[in-house]
Formats: C-alpha cells, structure tokens, sequence
C-alpha cells in the first residue's frame, strides 16, 4: 500500500527496474554469490509470483511456500519455511531489498558456522534512513539493540541474515502467545538476545543494497542503479 499508486494491479515486487523485476535483483544476486537452492515464501499474489518465476527460470532447484499468515508479519512468513529448512543454517533475504551478490557473498565466506549474523551497513545510502531497521553494534561486533525506532544507532540492518533454525522455536512461540499480532523477524531476534543467544554483526559498508517501501524509494533505486550500471 505504501507504494500505491504504482503497484495498482501488480506486485511490488513485480514492479521493473531497467527491465528487470525488484525481485530479480535480489534472486540474481543470491545465486551468483553462490547459493544452490532457494525457498520463496509467498503471500499476497502468490500466484503472480511465482508464475514469474516459473516463466523466468531460476537455474537452481527451488520450492515455492505459502504462508497463510503472511499478514501478521515476516517472521510468520519465514515460519511456514521451517519443514523445507529442516536443521541447518540459511541465509534469509528480504524480497523488497534490491543486493548484489557482494553482500551475500560476503555473508557466506566469513560467517562463523555458529552465531545467527546480519549484514549490517555502518555507511548506508538508503534515501530515508529513519524509515530503515536500525542497530547498534558493540565494539565486540554484537548487535545489542534492533529496531527502526532507535535513537542511537550506529548501522543499519540490510535485511540479509545467516540464521540458525532454533529460530523457528522462537517464532512459534511469538504467534502462539496470546494477543501477539505483529510476528517480526527483529522481535524474534530480541528475543534470542534476551535468551543469551548472540546477533553477530557483519560489517557490509561499501556493498550495494537498497530497499523498496514507497515510490520515492523506487525512483532513487532506478537512479542509483543507473550510475552503478548494474
């Protein structure tokens, strides 16, 4: 809604950069960085989606997963992944956040197979900061604090993270307690924190990445990705 009126009929997804759909960008990049299988979580329009994907082709194998309760927020959505994941680390990416395959890239070489790890840009040229998740990262490279309402903060969470699976159990736990609405990503993630289970910080500055929320945002990422070329 927040891109309206330009996705009046469409996805946000689905939405052309130079040719090329915003869910292209991030796909492109995951599977040049390397990464040989992919799980897309559908919602709204699912079937525009991935009947996108399936007229594109994607060269790696891939399962498409619908989450019925994709309204109450992305971690309810990466729920509905939980069967497919099984019990290994993967790396989660947010489909509204244009990368290149430095960032995941990146990601994989030197995370240390342990710790849950965002990307985290410390430089960020996103057109509007205030509306971005925000961090601040300790001197140890921790991420102590998540949140877009930050008041000090000292990076920026890119939406590109290395996961353990134990953060299905949280998950579950956030939609089954009562009156809980909003089932995020950032609240599960505080909530491991608490647990003493750390967020690593990956320091990304220099990467390219830029999400896509309102149709100032769209015309900035078209500007810059003219200049990069890409």
């Amino acid at each position: 809604s927040r891109l309206s009126p330009v996705t009046e009929g469409t996805h946000k997804l689905l939405l052309n950069i130079f040719g090329r759909a915003v869910i292209d960008f991030t796909v492109d990049a995951l599977i040049a960085a390397g990464v040989t299988g992919l799980v897309v979580v559908l919602g709204y329009m699912a079937n525009e989606i991935e009947g996108h994907f399936v007229r594109r082709g994607l060269g790696v194998p891939t399962r498409f997963v619908y989450a019925p309760e994709y309204l109450r927020g992305n971690a309810a959505s990466l729920y509905a992944t939980r069967e497919f994941i099984g019990d290994q680390p993967f790396l989660l990416a947010m489909g509204d956040h244009l990368v290149s395959a430095s960032l995941p890239a990146k990601l994989l070489s030197e995370w240390n197979r342990r710790d849950n790890t965002l990307g985290v840009d410390h430089s960020p040229a996103v057109r509007d900061v205030q509306e971005a998740t925000k961090v601040w990262v300790t001197r140890e490279g921790v991420v102590a604090r998540i949140g877009k309402g930050l008041r000090r903060w000292n990076g920026v969470d890119t939406g590109v993270f290395m996961l353990n699976p134990a953060i299905f159990e949280v998950v579950e736990g956030l939609i089954r307690a009562p009156l809980q609405t909003s089932v995020t990503i950032t609240r599960a993630l505080r909530v491991l924190t608490r647990k003493g289970t750390p967020l690593r910080a990956l320091d990304v500055t220099g990467t390219f990445w830029h999400d896509v929320d309102t149709p100032e945002d769209l015309v900035h990422a078209r500007g810059l990705l003219g200049v990069r070329g890409d």
